[in-house]
C-alpha cells in the first residue's frame, strides 16, 4: 500500500485545502503507474512530496546533481526491493520537492497559475520515479506530452485551483 506524505516548508503560496491535494497526488500515482507498482499485499510503501523554498532547493540541487542553481521540481528514486521480513516497516519509495516560489514566477511568465504549476512538477516528479527520463530532447518531448496528458486527466476531476490561495 502507497501512502503519500505531504510537507510544506515554504510561507507561499498559502495551502487552502490539504484534502484536495492528496487526492490530485493519489491520482498522479496511479496516472504514473506509481500507485500499481507500489500495491504489494501486506508491504507498507511511502513517498514523500515536500515544498520548500528557492534556497533549500538551490542547495538540494547544488548537493545532489551539482548543478549549482535552483530548479522547479527535483526527485529522488529511493527505491529498493522490499523482503517479507521488512513488512512490518513502512519503505519510503522516494522524495519529490516542489519549489513553490519558482512555481508563482513560471505562472506569472506563462499567464498560468501557481496551482496548474505545482501540479506540472508533481506530475514530472513523479514520472521520473516511474522511470521516465528527459535527457534529450525527443525523451523531453515525449515526457512533456504525458505530463499535459496527465494534467488534462487531473482537471476533469479535481478543481485545482482550490487547493491554494
Amino acid at each position: 500500500m502507497l501512502k503519500i506524505r505531504t510537507i510544506k516548508k515554504t510561507a507561499a503560496p498559502r495551502l487552502a485545502n490539504r484534502s484536495t491535494l492528496v487526492k490530485v497526488l493519489y491520482d498522479i500515482a496511479r496516472l504514473t503507474g506509481i500507485a500499481e507498482k507500489y500495491n504489494t499485499a501486506g508491504c507498507r510503501y511511502e513517498l514523500v512530496v515536500a515544498m520548500i523554498g528557492r534556497r533549500t532547493m538551490k542547495r538540494l540541487n547544488t548537493t545532489f546533481l551539482g548543478h549549482n542553481w535552483d530548479t522547479d521540481v527535483l526527485a529522488f528514486n529511493l527505491d529498493e526491493p522490499m523482503t517479507q521480513a521488512a513488512e512490518e516497516t513502512v519503505q519510503t519509495i522516494g522524495e519529490i520537492y516542489l519549489c513553490p516560489a519558482i512555481g508563482e514566477q513560471a505562472a506569472k511568465q506563462y499567464n498560468t497559475t501557481i496551482a496548474r504549476e505545482l501540479t506540472l512538477y508533481a506530475i514530472h516528479g513523479m514520472l521520473h520515479l516511474a522511470g521516465m527520463t528527459d535527457a534529450s530532447p525527443p525523451e523531453r518531448a515525449i515526457m512533456q506530452e504525458r505530463q499535459e496528458d496527465i494534467l488534462s486527466e487531473l482537471q476533469t476531476r479535481h478543481n485545482l485551483e482550490e487547493i491554494f490561495e
